[in-house]
């Protein structure tokens, strides 16, 4: 069961330290499922991009990111390039957390973000992270602070190229 995160919820839930989501394109209806885990100690987050049918192990590690530059980049074990499709997809994503274009949609997997759980409240599943864990991570506070990058024009640059929108 997917479930559409609000857009407001989406840094939050990313940052968690456990998310499993899809983001899909509204003008195209192409669609990419990640899983970005955070590492146990330090403030890096790995990307794994879903590339075949099973939806528990089917996925291939991508790129990274550390959560004081929020800057997507892979690396000599990243499975595709910079500049491939899905690697910019979620550049876009966590480079605008702020200024998501609105034909971007991103659905969880009713998996908390933070701990892994199953979703059971209507409240945890709208924001993706379980009561525990949204307690633990400081409730309604702002849990991140706003990242500097806010390019509205990047999401066509990001799924569709040059003059052609994805998302």
């Amino acid at each position: 069961m997917e479930h559409k995160l609000e857009k407001t919820d989406a840094k939050n839930f990313v940052l968690a330290g456990k998310a499993h989501f899809t983001l899909l394109s509204g003008v195209t209806g192409t669609h990419y499922t990640y899983k970005v885990n955070k590492h146990k100690t330090d403030d890096i987050y790995f990307i794994k991009l879903l590339v075949g049918n099973n939806n528990d192990s089917d996925y291939q590690y991508i790129a990274f990111f550390r959560g004081d530059d929020m800057r997507v980049r892979t690396s000599s074990k990243s499975r595709m390039r910079a500049d491939s499709k899905p690697v910019r997809a979620i550049q876009y994503l966590i480079e605008n957390f702020d200024n998501l274009s609105p034909q971007l949609s991103i659905f969880h997997m009713c998996k908390c973000g933070r701990c892994g759980r199953t979703l059971t409240t209507p409240e945890s599943i709208t924001r993706g992270i379980g009561p525990e864990c949204w307690d633990r991570l400081g409730g309604d506070a702002q849990l991140y602070p706003s990242t500097l990058f806010s390019d509205t024009h990047w999401v066509d640059k990001v799924f569709g190229g040059e003059g052609e929108s994805v998302a």
